[in-house]
C-alpha cells in the first residue's frame, strides 16, 4: 500500500481545522461543477424517448418545416437550446383543400441575437377578401447546460395589412411539456386597438430548463375584396437565459460556515 507522505496532507490538530475542513467539503457538495452541469443531447429529455436525429442548424442557416414533424422528425440544435416535438395544425373556411397550407412551404431558419438563440418562421402567410386561415404551430425548446435556464420568452413578427386585414399571434408558454403548468402567454396584433403590437416579451417567474411553446396564428382579409389582405412576412421566438444562482440554502450553509471560522478564530486568539 502506498504511503501518503505527511506534508501532502496531515490530520488538523485544532477545532479550527476541522471547521475549514468540514466547511470546505460541503461547499464543494453543494455548489455545482461544470462535469456536473452539462447534459449529453443523447439523455436531454427532449430526445431521450424518442431518439431522433439531431441537426445542428447554424445561424442564418433555414431547413424545411416538414423534415421536424411527424415519428422520425428531426430535433435542431441552434446555439445551446434543443428545439424539437414539432407538430403542425392548419385550418380554413373555404371547403376547399387547393390552396391550404402545408408544412412543406414553411422555413424554419437560426436567430442568434444580443437577446439570445431561436428560430424565425417565414412562409406564404397571406390571405385575401373573406378568407380567414388558422394555423397552430408546436414544439419544445431546452437547455443543454443546466447552469444557463431559459429566463424570459421574446415574440415578434414582421407583417403588413391592408384594407379590413388582420392578423394575430397568440403564445403560450407552458413547463416541460404540453400538459405542464402555463407559465406565459405572448400577443401580437395587427391592427391592435388602439395601435398595432409587433412584439412581446414575457419574463419567467422561474427559470425552465424546458419550455413547450404553442402558437395560434390567424390571418385574415376581413370583408371581401382584394384590397382587404394580410401578409405575415416572418414570426421570430427568441429565448433569453440566466446563469443560476446559488439556492438559499446554499447561501445559509455558506453563512454558517463564516460563523465557524469567526467563533474558531476567536477562540484561538482568546
Amino acid at each position: 500500500m502506498t504511503r501518503i507522505p505527511s506534508q501532502v496532507w496531515s490530520i488538523p490538530r485544532s477545532p479550527r481545522g476541522w471547521v475549514v475542513v468540514v466547511v470546505s467539503i460541503l461547499l464543494w457538495s453543494v455548489f455545482p461543477r461544470p462535469s456536473d452541469a452539462k447534459v449529453t443531447r443523447a439523455n436531454h429529455p427532449a430526445t431521450g424517448s424518442t431518439g431522433n436525429q439531431i441537426l445542428t442548424l447554424d445561424l442564418g442557416k433555414s431547413v424545411n418545416f416538414s423534415s421536424l414533424t411527424g415519428a422520425h422528425g428531426l430535433s435542431l440544435q441552434i446555439g445551446d437550446k434543443l428545439f424539437s416535438d414539432f407538430s403542425f395544425k392548419y385550418s380554413d373556411g373555404d371547403r376547399t383543400t387547393q390552396n391550404d397550407l402545408k408544412s412543406s412551404a414553411i422555413s424554419v431558419t437560426a436567430l442568434a441575437t444580443d437577446i439570445g438563440s431561436g428560430l424565425s418562421l417565414t412562409g406564404p402567410f397571406t390571405a385575401a377578401g373573406n378568407a380567414c386561415k388558422n394555423l397552430t404551430i408546436c414544439y419544445s425548446v431546452a437547455v443543454t447546460d443546466l447552469s444557463h435556464l431559459i429566463s424570459d420568452v421574446h415574440l415578434s413578427c414582421d407583417d403588413s395589412v391592408c384594407g379590413k386585414g388582420f392578423s394575430s399571434i397568440v403564445e403560450k408558454v407552458f413547463a416541460g411539456s404540453a400538459s405542464g403548468e402555463k407559465v406565459a402567454q405572448l400577443e401580437v396584433l395587427n391592427p391592435g386597438k388602439p395601435n398595432p403590437v409587433f412584439q412581446d416579451l414575457a419574463i419567467l417567474t422561474q427559470p425552465r430548463e424546458e419550455l413547450y411553446i404553442e402558437e395560434d396564428i390567424k390571418f385574415g382579409g376581413g370583408r371581401l375584396g382584394k384590397r382587404n389582405r394580410s401578409l405575415l412576412l416572418t414570426l421570430d421566438d427568441l429565448f433569453s437565459e440566466s446563469a443560476q444562482v446559488p439556492e438559499p440554502s446554499t447561501l445559509a450553509l455558506s453563512a454558517l460556515g463564516l460563523v465557524a471560522l469567526l467563533c474558531a478564530k476567536r477562540r484561538t486568539a482568546a
